[in-house]
């Protein structure tokens, strides 16, 4: 059985920027995309922390949405040691052209993580080094449940995916897409193989 899927959507809208309500929609669609022939009820609760999940257990699940984009991932396999399904963290970031993250970066990321973003060759490549780490650290975060809020208690991916000095149970990886409008979006996905 494969540990992870992952589904990808994109929500155009005549007038600009998709709302929240139909980014969230969608979310919601692609989840019942990936869990579908899987048995399980479908029925969601939201636990005292704010993390969504499956009444029944059958599987864990996460749900992103940034400017246009939509990501769901989904796990329906079990760790070994506990029976509970492994636990998955996504996020996607839409990457803001010429913006610099310079502030947020020096607040919250850890020295190593800045270095990793200043040896970028130019300030695009700098931008999208900062988007890999925030949604890495975001997708950390919803993986545990954490919120926004406990990004600087994230650990520290100093080179853009792995986990430094991390559990050699979790794997992260990260993504670069572009779409036809050249709208760019970095997606990160994490999982934990904990046996």
């Amino acid at each position: 059985m494969k540990v992870l899927y992952i589904g990808l959507s994109l929500v155009s809208n005549r007038w600009g920027r998709a709302s929240p309500r139909k980014l969230h929609a969608e979310g919601r669609r692609l989840l019942r995309l990936l869990d579908r022939g899987h048995g399980g009820s479908g029925k969601i609760a939201v636990s005292a922390g704010g993390r969504p999940y499956f009444l029944d257990g059958h599987a864990d699940f996460s749900i992103a949405h940034s400017g246009h984009a939509v990501a769901a991932a989904y796990s329906p396999a079990k760790c070994r040691q506990t029976g509970k399904p492994c636990k998955v963290g996504c996020d996607i970031q839409y990457v803001h052209p010429n913006k610099s993250r310079k502030d947020i970066a020096e607040s919250f990321f850890s020295p190593e993580e800045q270095r990793y973003i200043g040896l970028g060759a130019s300030p695009e490549e700098q931008r999208v080094r900062f988007y890999r780490i925030w949604a890495l650290k975001e997708c950390f975060l919803k993986m545990f449940g954490r919120s926004v809020f406990d990004i600087p208690q994230a650990p520290s991916f100093s080179d853009g995916e792995n986990l430094k000095n991390g559990s050699a149970f979790l794997r992260f990886s990260c993504c670069e897409l572009e779409t036809a409008v050249f709208e760019r979006y970095i997606l990160a996905v994490g999982v934990d193989i904990t046996p």
